[in-house]
């Protein structure tokens, strides 16, 4: 907290949660051209995975088959890692932490005053990332989901 008794970074930060095809960005995406901040959680997941230290700590839990070219190949880690439960829970211990300090650099880095919005799919499934004050659960009927 900053000396005025407010954190540091946006005045407020708001999480948009749901399923696949749910409409979460097109929620983020009216929250964004009304001058919003938006962290898309599944695009800091994907700079997590080009971590050298996430490579080697997946390549050792799940073989060096779900590497392409040095890099993971996110198909075929999804195979193995959705295969169980077990399997799932190691996914999450190893990218989870890291991602959740990422969206906390990012969320603080967002303007002062202003609105940052975490678009997140897993969003509880996460660490906690900071101070979050209000939570959105976007959802679709089967039907109408992308």
């Amino acid at each position: 907290m900053t000396e005025a008794g407010r954190r540091p970074g946006p005045a407020a930060v708001w999480v948009v949660t749901g399923p696949i095809g749910g409409g979460k960005s097109a929620a983020t995406a009216v929250l964004a051209e009304l001058g919003a901040t938006v962290i898309d959680a599944d695009a800091v997941g994907h700079d997590v995975l080009r971590r050298p230290e996430i490579i080697a700590a997946l390549s050792e839990r799940f073989g060096t088959d779900i590497l392409r070219g040095g890099e993971v190949d996110r198909p075929a880690l999804g195979r193995l890692a959705f295969a169980d439960a077990a399997s799932l829970a190691a996914l999450d211990r190893i990218t989870h932490p890291p991602l959740a300090a990422e969206l906390a650099r990012r969320v603080a880095a967002a303007p002062a005053g202003g609105l940052a919005v975490v678009e997140a799919a897993v969003y509880f499934r996460l660490p906690p990332f900071g101070p979050v004050d209000l939570v959105i659960a976007v959802t679709a009927p089967e039907a109408l989901r992308r």
